[in-house]
C-alpha cells in the first residue's frame, strides 16, 4: 500500500508534468512552431494543474500566443457526472497575435489547419458532438488581441485589455446553463450579456448591453473597406435575442 501511494505521488507530482510539457512542445514542433513552458505543476491529490509563462512562436519566430498563467481545477466527481468536470479554469494575461495575409488566410487559421488536419477518405459524421464537459467557472483576466491586416495597408490594431467571467458552461445534450458575461474593454467601454446557453443542440436566448465611445482606430479600419465615411461618436445599445441551429440552419430573432 505504501509503495502504491509513493508511486502515485511521484508520478503525479513529477512524471505527469514532464509528460504533459513534453507532449505539448512536441505537438507544436510537429507543425513547425516552437512552444515553451516556464513552469508546470500538477497536484494528483486535489487534481489541479498550474502552468506558468507559456509561449508559442510561429515558424518565423513571431509570438502568436502567450499567457502568464493557466490554472485548472479538475473535479473528481467527473466519473459520477460522466463528463469532464472543471471547478475552475483561469487564464491570466492571455496575449494573442494574428496576421491576415489574404481573405481567409491568417496565422491562426494556419495553426488550426496544421493542428487539426482533415482526414482524407473519411466522410464527416452526421452529428459530431463535442466531448461531454462541465466548466463551473471560466475566468480570463487582462487578455488582449493584437492583429496586423496586410491587405489593409498593414493596418495594426489591438483589442483589450479584456476580462471575462463565465459560470456554468456545459456541452451536455439538451442542457442549458444560465450565464452572465461582462467584457470590460477599458474604463468606460464594455459588452455585457446575460441569458441561457445550450450547446448541444445549439440554442441561446438572452440580453445584450453594449457601451462604447469614440474609437478612432476602429473607424479608420472600417473606412478602408467601406465605400462611405463613418461618423462615430459612441454607441449605446440594448437588445434581446434568441438564436438556434436546426435542420434549416441558423436562426436569429431580435426583440
Amino acid at each position: 500500500m505504501l509503495l502504491a501511494v509513493t508511486l502515485y505521488t511521484l508520478g503525479g507530482f513529477l512524471l505527469a508534468p514532464w509528460l504533459v510539457e513534453r507532449t505539448v512542445v512536441k505537438r507544436f514542433a510537429e507543425t513547425g512552431r516552437t512552444a515553451s513552458i516556464g513552469e508546470l505543476r500538477m497536484n494528483p491529490y486535489v487534481f489541479t494543474l498550474d502552468l506558468a509563462d507559456f509561449a508559442l512562436d510561429d515558424s518565423d519566430g513571431t509570438r502568436i500566443v502567450g499567457f502568464d498563467r493557466l490554472f485548472v481545477d479538475f473535479e473528481r466527481r467527473s466519473i459520477i457526472d460522466w463528463a469532464f468536470n472543471f471547478k475552475l479554469i483561469r487564464i491570466d494575461a492571455l496575449a494573442v497575435f494574428d496576421e491576415r495575409f489574404d481573405a481567409f488566410d491568417t496565422r491562426l487559421v494556419r495553426l488550426a489547419t496544421d493542428l487539426l488536419p482533415e482526414e482524407e477518405g473519411e466522410p464527416a459524421a452526421e452529428e459530431d458532438l463535442p466531448p461531454r464537459a462541465i466548466v463551473q467557472r471560466l475566468e480570463i483576466a487582462d487578455a488582449r488581441l493584437d492583429f496586423l491586416d496586410g491587405p489593409a495597408d498593414n493596418f495594426e490594431g489591438r483589442v483589450g485589455p479584456v476580462s471575462v467571467d463565465v459560470d456554468d458552461i456545459r456541452t451536455l445534450p439538451d442542457h442549458a446553463g444560465s450565464q452572465t458575461v461582462r467584457i470590460q474593454i477599458n474604463e468606460t467601454d464594455y459588452l455585457a450579456w446575460r441569458g441561457d446557453l445550450q450547446l448541444v443542440p445549439f440554442r441561446s436566448k438572452g440580453e445584450v448591453e453594449l457601451r462604447g465611445r469614440e474609437v478612432p482606430n476602429t473607424r479608420r479600419y472600417l473606412d478602408y473597406y467601406l465605400p462611405f465615411d463613418i461618423v462615430f461618436n459612441g454607441i449605446s445599445a440594448d437588445f434581446a435575442y434568441e438564436t438556434w441551429v436546426d435542420e434549416a440552419g441558423l436562426g436569429l430573432s431580435l426583440i
